[in-house]
């Protein structure tokens, strides 16, 4: 991405942390004509398109989404130094077909992208995509899994020495694990299953946010 254009990327950046998702668009679109202006390049192009498609998701704007995932992809190279944009399109891509009903699309999509993950030793990343794979076939038994790989010791080491955070800070990856297996115990009239599982929870600030939500 061009040197030129750092501040728009760290003003879209700040309105995603910040959650302001009507307000990227409109500042995506400023940096739009100004690449076309001033020579952007196709990481400038990938990073205004991904980021419109990722706020229109937010916003419920799946269609817009789903068209302007493909256009973004089509601004990354199909190589080894692209493979980080290649693969936030992708999941992108992969959960406007969930939300659209398009399984078997999105599972394709997820597939392709675990092995991507896979090739980088993207651990935790995998095991996300993974976990949207199999919550898809609604696979408790796979997601159970999931969750003993993820709170084993090793997978702690290895996400506190990436991220520099402690395992007992909220993990958004790890919540949509716990949160979706227990709607799927609840689907499928396993409610004796919930209260273990909750107890056998590491995260401190995970446990604390799933007891509240049961017991509403």
């Amino acid at each position: 991405m061009s040197d030129q254009f750092t501040e728009y990327r760290i003003e879209v950046r700040i309105l995603r942390t910040e959650q302001k998702w009507c307000e990227v668009p409109k500042l995506c679109e400023e940096y739009l004509k100004a690449a076309k202006k001033r020579n952007g390049d196709n990481m400038d192009y990938w990073f205004i398109y991904h980021n419109i498609a990722l706020a229109s998701k937010k916003m419920g704007n799946i269609d817009k989404s789903l068209k302007l995932s493909i256009k973004a992809l089509t601004y990354v190279e199909d190589d080894e130094w692209h493979k980080c944009e290649q693969t936030y399109s992708l999941w992108m891509l992969a959960e406007c077909y969930k939300l659209k009903g398009q399984h078997e699309k999105a599972i394709h999509l997820y597939k392709h992208i675990s092995r991507l993950y896979r090739d980088v030793k993207a651990y935790k990343q995998r095991i996300c995509i993974l976990y949207n794979w199999v919550e898809l076939r609604k696979d408790t038994r796979a997601i159970e899994r999931l969750i003993t790989i993820y709170n084993s010791d090793w997978f702690r080491q290895y996400i506190e020495s990436e991220t520099v955070k402690s395992y007992n800070e909220f993990d958004e990856c790890l919540w949509e694990m716990y949160d979706g297996l227990i709607k799927l115990y609840k689907e499928n009239g396993e409610y004796e299953k919930i209260f273990p599982l909750i107890s056998g929870v590491n995260n401190k600030s995970i446990k604390q946010t799933l007891m509240k939500q049961i017991t509403a």
